[in-house]
């Protein structure tokens, strides 16, 4: 059987989107930005697409946004001198989990996870089994008796820990860099890694290696046999941006088309994150760099991002117009063909200025909700779930002071 193949289950089964979306965090410092591919085209590379054309419709038309509906903060609290609250996974209206980290004294000293279980009228604090350094970086979950989070550390060991409904254990460490956990089903999961051949496939009780054909930074599940990885692929031009698809029995890579401009064009294109709505329904988000912009985010002062996304139909990608200034994170899906985006505003010198949620509506219309803004603060947003039998959205993250302090923060919106 080929790496990348797996038995093929029975009948698929929907993941409930309640039951937790994996997300893989881009861990805002405030000033901090995101990756980018660690080799640039090479200098015989075909035209790229210009801040001025990428993004953009063919008419070059950006969305109107109008006010969406507001936020509030569900939790607040201070773990340490530098802690936020990474991921979460909402199994249902009185019973969800929060993933975070804290430093005891500094950004650059050890992280320590900091674990949250809602119980429908507050959040507590969990103690893990072991004792381990690093932050919760993804979680996701089936149900309420099979939630799984990872965590990582600089030692370069990944703790997966699994959730059965009484208590947690510790089900896997491995020496690699794990980009994200993804529950398709109970006693089903997939652990993707940073690397090429560092992904596996637990399967009631047994993990085996499989082959993806890129580098995976995020993923997104509509069924145990409709899974979608975003990530980086390799060829003699450098790291490109790419799409891949399981089946139910083999990943292959799927075709960006011209959703993105030409071929060369994906050097220039990052995915942050991906959702999964139905097999003919699948959403990319990310930014596209201006050529004048080199690869380790230290390029000529006239380089722009752009944020960019595009929609699968089942044959097809569409790029679809997002607004502008904004650095597009997390994504989840809400009612009626809803998305809603974690998005970053930046400042003029590309730096995080703080968060708030895109939302995309089935018409086409954007709105914008704004977070909770306390007095000499700022929000910002790492990740979301979704109440499944409510509608209701939490969004994980933190609120950095002026001086740079971080409180880690839940916030929550009745909009669906």
């Amino acid at each position: 059987m080929n790496a990348a193949e797996l038995p093929k289950p029975g009948k698929p089964r929907r993941v409930a989107v309640a039951a937790g979306v994996v997300v893989t965090v881009v861990v805002l410092t405030g000033c901090q930005s995101v990756r980018r591919p660690a080799t640039a085209p090479s200098a015989g590379s075909s035209p790229v697409a210009t801040a001025a054309t990428i993004g953009k419709t063919p008419a070059g038309v950006e969305p109107v946004v109008a006010a969406g509906p507001p936020w509030r903060i569900a939790h607040e609290h201070d773990y340490g001198e530098f802690d936020s609250m990474n991921v979460g996974v909402m199994v249902g209206s009185a019973e969800g989990w929060a993933f975070g980290q804290t430093n005891v004294g500094d950004e650059l000293e050890p992280q320590f996870p900091v674990t949250l279980r809602w119980d429908g009228a507050s959040w507590r604090t969990v103690r893990l089994p072991g004792k381990f350094e690093g932050a919760f970086l993804s979680a996701s979950g089936s149900s309420r008796t099979d939630v799984w989070a990872v965590s990582s550390s600089e030692t370069g060991f990944a703790n997966v820990l699994r959730f059965d409904g009484r208590r947690w254990t510790l089900a896997r460490r491995v020496q690699q860099d794990v980009s994200g956990v993804q529950a398709v089903g109970r006693h089903r999961v997939w652990l993707f890694g940073g690397y090429v051949g560092d992904t596996w496939f637990f399967d009631d009780g047994n993990w085996r290696r499989v082959r993806l054909p890129l580098r995976v930074t995020a993923t997104s599940a509509a069924s145990e046999e409709d899974v979608w990885a975003i990530g980086w692929r390799d060829d003699a031009g450098g790291d490109r941006a790419a799409v891949a698809h399981f089946d139910g029995r083999t990943w292959g890579t799927v075709s960006l088309g011209s959703a993105f401009g030409s071929p060369n064009d994906q050097a220039f294109t990052q995915f942050t994150s991906v959702h999964a709505a139905a097999r003919d329904d699948v959403w990319v988000f990310g930014t596209q760099t201006g050529p004048s912009t080199d690869h380790t985010g230290e390029g000529a002062s006239d380089g722009q991002e752009i944020p960019v996304a595009a929609r699968w139909n089942g044959r097809l990608w569409s790029q679809v117009p997002v607004p502008h200034g904004w650095q597009l994170g997390a994504v989840i899906g809400g009612t009626r063909g809803a998305v809603h985006v974690a998005a970053t505003k930046m400042d003029q010198e590309g730096n995080a200025d703080y968060s708030a949620v895109l939302s995309r509506r089935e018409d086409g219309s954007w709105t914008i909700s704004n977070l909770p803004h306390p007095p000499g603060a700022k929000p910002f947003l790492s990740s979301f779930a979704r109440v499944a039998a409510t509608g209701e959205l939490y969004g994980f993250g933190f609120i950095e002071t002026d001086d740079g302090d971080r409180t880690s923060a839940i916030f929550v919106s009745d909009a669906s």
